[in-house]
């Protein structure tokens, strides 16, 4: 029995390991630094670079993106003011149901009543 142990140790130690080899997700910053850094050793030129650079304009929201977490859900940004977190069998329903269309015919059939998202009440009050 003595010689299972030391396995068993080595198993939750490569599980750990494994575990903290997870690449964390890159920042819109380091993004950024990595292709000037590619420009400044010649491996692209500027216009590549500004190709893969996307700017974000005046009033629009930035692109959706995830995030898997410390707790192991995925976390959606972008969408809204704080991040949509779900577990990986939430997201698959979520996706499944996206896919089938039901949700873009519902928002077809409730169109009349469903709100829209306010942009700017200032603009609004003014045009009344």
């Amino acid at each position: 029995m003595d010689n299972n142990q030391p396995n068993q140790n080595n198993n939750k130690n490569n599980n750990n390991q494994n575990k903290k080899r997870r690449p964390k997700p890159v920042s819109a910053y380091h993004e950024l630094n990595n292709l000037l850094i590619e420009v400044k050793n010649g491996n692209i030129n500027i216009n590549e670079a500004m190709n893969l650079v996307q700017l974000r304009e005046p009033g629009k929201t930035i692109r959706p993106y995830c995030k898997l977490l410390d707790n192991g859900n995925i976390a959606l940004y972008g969408i809204k003011r704080e991040a949509i977190e779900l577990d990986k069998e939430q997201w698959e329903r979520l996706t499944t149901t996206i896919e089938s269309g039901y949700i873009k015919k519902y928002i077809q059939y409730n169109e009349e009543r469903i709100n829209e998202k306010k942009r700017d009440n200032k603009s609004n009050q003014d045009q009344e």
